[in-house]
């Protein structure tokens, strides 16, 4: 609980015993009995039952203000940071009230209050003399609820992240030179509930990097979902494919950022560059960090994305033969690598002609390529992706094409411009 004040103006033997303990071993061995070839066994299963804890603090444990009142009335703020942490794969639920029924700041000194019962939402402008409430957007202000109504602020379906975690609550108030001064107080009150366990699958999923390896396995074939990716505000559609493996079913768009490991499917910081002006960019065997955005078509057929732009900066040459380790896919994510491609072959396989947006949730057509500086001849029939595969310093494209399905090879090289799409590690 949080009170929130206001301020108007202001050994031996020891040795002995351990050999007594081996003698009586040595016994025990040489008369245990053997261990015949006929003998019995039978399994036995043994399982913990692990059960869901939460816990919840807060950044202060008071809230106080000073304010000098004047006739038009001064509004001033102060935040509560709450902080939850919880095992439950269920995630959690918080609450925020105030301490019992009445929901008025009381003076310590006279019988006056500063009530909040307000019935919609207010802003430090709007709202009325004389009252407060709270807000978790810091913008927009609800009165405070009695403890029998607490209003919940958070509900979290997963395994919270760590920005899930904590949520900051924006206490408000006005004040006029009407009211007596002297100190007005009220208790309120922050609850955190743990959901029950269970196992999440691919439709509870909210975000591109809540995704895990055990959450796409327990779900169920065709099952989709369309997440968000926060680190530009994109979404993406996802599904899972008779092959087993959870795919983005758009091509990746993001670019000029900086890429972290606790977002990205990167080691250490990345940064990402922005588009380069044209394909003509593409023409020079550079090895560069570099891609280009058709921002006319960004959403429906992605960035254009060099190799080691792809990779987060890995060199081809370097690797030789094996998979680039990191990309720019988001955490939780990774390029394919050539075990991945054959489920996604049967996938387009079993579509007609042009069939790369027959099958839902395939929302995307073919990108098509930039190489030797242009492209997009066969956009909107054939795909070109990238993925983590280097043969020979050579990186390893796949393709899917028209009345071919899947094709691949190294004939790209590191300046061919292709599309991206991400499967789950």
């Amino acid at each position: 609980m949080t009170e929130l004040n206001k301020k108007l103006n202001k050994t031996s033997n020891l040795a002995i015993f351990s050999g007594s303990l081996l003698v009586a071993a040595s016994a025990i061995l040489l008369f245990a009995p053997v261990i015949k070839s006929n003998a019995a066994e039978k399994t036995l299963n043994v399982t913990a039952i692990i059960d869901p804890v939460i816990s919840l603090s807060l950044d202060k444990s008071a809230l106080d203000f000073s304010i000098t009142p004047t006739s038009a009335g001064v509004f001033d703020s102060g935040s509560i940071v709450a902080t939850v942490d919880t095992n439950s794969t269920g995630g959690y639920e918080l609450y925020f009230s105030s301490e019992d029924s009445s929901t008025s700041m009381t003076s310590l000194v006279s019988e006056s209050t500063i009530a909040s019962d307000f019935s919609s939402t207010v802003t430090s402008s709007t709202m009325a003399a004389n009252k407060w409430g709270y807000s978790t957007d810091a913008t927009n202000f609800s009165a405070v609820p009695a403890l029998a109504n607490h209003a919940k602020i958070k509900d979290i379906s997963l395994t919270p992240t760590a920005a899930e975690k904590v949520t900051t609550i924006t206490i408000g108030t006005k004040i006029d030179s009407s009211l007596p001064s002297g100190a007005y107080s009220k208790t309120v009150v922050v609850t955190a509930v743990a959901h029950p366990s269970r196992t999440p699958t691919l439709s509870d999923l909210t975000i591109m990097q809540q995704m895990t390896h055990k959450i796409c396995s327990d779900s169920a074939v065709h099952e989709s979902n369309t997440l968000a990716d926060p680190r530009d505000n994109s979404t993406y559609t996802v599904v899972k494919l008779a092959g087993g493996d959870c795919w983005m079913t758009q091509n990746l768009r993001i670019a000029g950022t900086t890429l972290h490991p606790s977002d990205s499917d990167v080691a250490a910081d990345f940064e990402l560059p922005a588009s380069v002006a044209s394909t003509s960019a593409f023409q020079t065997e550079n090895n560069s960090i570099m891609l280009y955005i058709d921002t006319a078509n960004l959403t429906t057929y992605g960035g254009y994305y060099t190799f080691r732009a792809a990779t987060a900066g890995a060199n081809a040459s370097s690797i030789g033969t094996g998979d680039a380790p990191y990309s720019i896919c988001p955490k939780g994510w990774r390029l394919p690598s050539t075990s991945h491609l054959g489920p996604l072959d049967t996938y387009y396989d079993n579509a007609a002609t042009y069939g790369l947006d027959k099958y839902e949730p395939n929302h995307a057509l073919g990108g098509s390529l930039i190489y030797n500086g242009s492209g997009f001849s066969s956009r909107g029939r054939d795909a070109y992706y990238h993925s983590s595969r280097v043969n020979s310093g050579a990186p390893h494209y796949y393709g899917l094409m028209e009345g071919m399905g899947y094709a691949g090879g190294t004939g790209l090289g590191t300046r061919g411009g292709l599309t991206v799409r991400c499967v789950a590690r």
